[in-house]
């Protein structure tokens, strides 16, 4: 069974929002991921980083598309964070939103 988009811990908070903690770490990976060359982290990078989360290539797909806003085939920090909790909420069976 899958996690509903809202709720589903119990608690009334949504498993969707980012703990300072999260930022942090997802920060580190996007840093070590992109290089210190690099302003953004490009199609082929996050690929070989997202592949290992065990997702689907269409869960991944539909995860590029949500994240990259500006879709300019590279990920931002900020992109890079939206994409890896969607990741990690995936990971853990919650439905991936709409928008």
């Amino acid at each position: 069974a899958t996690r509903g988009f809202t709720g589903g811990n119990g608690e009334g908070v949504s498993p969707w929002l980012l703990s300072a903690e999260d930022i942090v770490n997802y920060e580190a990976i996007y840093l070590e991921a992109r290089g210190p060359e690099e302003s953004l982290l490009d199609a082929t990078k996050a690929k070989g980083l997202f592949d290992r989360s065990g997702l689907s290539v269409e869960e991944l797909s539909y995860i590029w598309t949500l994240a990259d806003g500006d879709q300019d085939g590279a990920l931002s920090l900020s992109e890079f964070i939206i994409a890896m909790h969607l990741v990690a909420r995936r990971r853990v069976s919650y439905d991936l939103p709409s928008t």
